[in-house]
């Protein structure tokens, strides 16, 4: 959807290299160096000193302010305010005082205007005029020459001469956005940071999700009901053991009624079997991803993470449903009781690995540079920052980490789906479209992922715990709504089942061929299915589509995805509010994300987004929101 180009700071540096009003880029930096940072999330220059300079290339800087930051060997120069001290002549104090070419005070030479005592009394040498010189009638005085300016005091003096009056000595052309007056201004800024004004709000970027007590809440919730959906099923889906003399009431979904600590205490015995079996899936998973099968994408103008990654999450999908399959033919397959007592050992399992690859994460990404961070946690906590995450999109050599826990979240789904099939054999249309419609969804996703590597989930929001935690929490979940469904034995008439399908297929419709649309637009302007659409350019030399599906709504990929949560809520009925949970917080996430990235687009594009804004008034829902 957008074109590239380069960032605001790295023009003018260019463009002033030109016109004489930078020192050039030095290859190496000693220790103490005064240098000048740019920062690309704020389009300015810091001022720091150098700390060290690493082997990889990478300099580790404190900035004036205190803070110390590791930036890229393009990302650094010389700050001729201040010279450094290897171009600095020292002179002795004897010399500053007679002027003498490092002589003692002992050894000095008077000036060549005095005469020694002695040669003052003299009357001198008497010169003869018989050579046809003339008398000289007034003695003539020696001129005192003045004291030659060094080449450093020289050049000094001849810039003050040309530069006008009031203006500073090094000055950058920056390309800002004026919040103030809604307009992109030209402003000159010279290289000394400014001040930041303590009681300036919107220095701070935002915290999404009420801060640090928000994120820790939402994921407590996530946990807790996911849980506690898991153990409830197990109760009611599991047949009651019958003993000679006592016999255990069957569970239900009953929450008045419901003895939480019984059900607690049914909590499935560790199994290492289970992990096993999870930590095979996802070596087995890792191996698909870094086979060489499958086509490659480069990555688009103005992404983050590796140039190029390769295509092949539906074709390891398909694969590894192939070999559950295959196994479960020659007798290796898990029974309905297994299933139910994995399930949470799994989740528990998938949250507790998420945790110590979010902590290696986080850790990590202090030490990446400036460039490479998240800027929504410049300023927040160490807990927030945990959660949401300090990398955007880390990676290991060329491999896409991001991408791959994208896709394991999708296709765990799959495979518990096909193992929920296999063991509870659902029957009713409802059932069945229970399994169905999440598949496909799940499919749909995979086969089309290449659309993803632009999203604003991939390109703009962390990798943090609430991303890693995901390859255990959401699959899970995902389920419970189709579990739930089957082991309560949801049946609805015909006609309602196929408004669901209908519903379903009209939100996958959308949602697919808008993020196509803008896929292709982001990859070839020019390309003639997108080439007819009305665009709007931007300031920093994009464009912005305000046509197609891009023009009746601002995100009709999310009205899209909207459409299909509903469609898994209405299928379970509304007998209960549990097969809603994720449906409804999926939906209010979207929602969220609306907000989100309506103030990045604005602190990025500005008054282009504004217009955008003008002419395409609704947001998620045509003509209501």
């Amino acid at each position: 959807m957008l074109a590239v180009q380069k960032p605001v700071w790295r023009v003018a540096w260019q463009n002033s290299l030109v016109s004489g009003n930078f020192y050039c880029k030095s290859m190496s930096w000693s220790v103490g160096a005064n240098v000048l940072v740019a920062i690309s999330e704020q389009d300015d220059l810091a001022a720091g000193k150098v700390l060290h300079e690493n082997k990889s290339g990478t300099v580790r800087i404190q900035l004036n302010d205190g803070s110390k930051i590791t930036v890229g060997p393009d990302e650094v120069f010389e700050n001729p305010n201040k010279t450094p001290k290897s171009r600095q002549r020292s002179r002795s104090p004897a010399r500053k005082s007679t002027g003498s070419r490092g002589r003692s005070p002992g050894r000095g030479r008077p000036p060549k205007s005095e005469k020694s005592p002695a040669r003052a009394a003299s009357a001198g040498r008497k010169r003869s005029t018989s050579r046809g010189r003339k008398p000289a009638t007034t003695p003539k005085t020696k001129e005192e020459k003045p004291e030659k300016a060094s080449t450093a005091k020289k050049t000094a003096e001849k810039k003050k001469q040309e530069e006008p009056t009031g203006t500073p000595t090094m000055t950058l052309r920056v390309r800002r956005w004026n919040k103030d007056e809604n307009i992109d201004s030209d402003t000159d800024e010279t290289t000394k940071p400014k001040k930041k004004n303590k009681d300036d709000s919107t220095s701070k970027p935002q915290l999404e999700w009420g801060g640090t007590i928000g994120v820790v809440l939402m994921f407590a919730v996530f946990v807790g009901v996911t849980f506690g959906a898991l153990l409830m099923i197990r109760s009611v889906a599991v047949p009651p053991k019958a003993s000679s003399n006592v016999t255990e009431p069957q569970g239900s979904f009953n929450l008045r009624g419901l003895d939480w600590r019984k059900l607690v205490a049914q909590w499935p015995k560790w199994d290492w079997n289970a992990v096993g079996l999870l930590l095979g899936f996802w070596a087995f998973e890792l191996l698909l991803a870094l086979l060489p099968v499958g086509p490659i994408e480069n990555a688009l103008p103005g992404s983050t993470g590796p140039r190029q990654y390769r295509r092949n999450g539906f074709l390891a999908a398909v694969v590894t449903v192939s070999g559950i399959l295959g196994l479960r033919r020659y007798g290796y397959a898990l029974t309905k009781a297994q299933l139910l007592a994995y399930l949470p050992v799994w989740a528990a399992t998938g949250t507790i690995v998420g945790f110590i690859l979010a902590i290696y994460f986080c850790w990590k990404g202090y030490r990446v540079p400036v460039s490479q961070q998240n800027p929504a946690v410049a300023s927040a906590g160490k807990i927030y920052t945990f959660f949401i995450g300090k990398q955007i999109n880390p990676v290991i050599r060329t491999f896409h980490v991001k991408m791959f826990f994208f896709k394991l979240g999708l296709t765990s789904p799959v495979v518990l789906a096909l193992l929920i099939y296999l063991n509870f054999e659902p029957t009713g249309y409802a059932q069945l479209v229970s399994l169905a419609l999440p598949c496909i969804y799940l499919l749909d996703a995979l086969l089309f992922e290449q659309t993803f590597l632009t999203s604003f989930g991939i390109q703009t929001e962390g990798f943090g715990f609430f991303f890693t935690s995901m390859i255990g929490i959401y699959p899970a979940l995902a389920m419970v709504n189709p579990l739930y469904v089957i082991t309560a034995k949801v049946e609805m008439q015909t006609w309602c089942v196929v408004f669901h399908c209908l519903v379903f297929t009209v939100g996958l419709l959308i949602n697919r061929l808008s993020c196509n649309q803008k896929y292709r637009f982001r990859k070839n302007p020019m390309d003639p299915a997108v080439s007819h659409l009305e665009t709007l350019p931007t300031a920093r030399g994009k464009k912005l589509l305000v046509s197609g599906w891009w023009g009746l709504v601002r995100h009709p990929n999310y009205f899209g995805d909207i459409l299909m949560q509903m469609s898994f809520g209405l299928n379970a009925g509304f007998g209960h509010a549990l097969p809603w949970f994720l449906p409804a917080t999926t939906i209010l996430m979207f929602f969220q994300r609306v907000g989100q990235d309506h103030r990045h687009c604005q602190a990025k594009y500005g008054d282009a987004w504004s217009r955008y804004c003008e002419k395409v008034k609704q947001r998620v829902l045509p003509k209501i929101y």
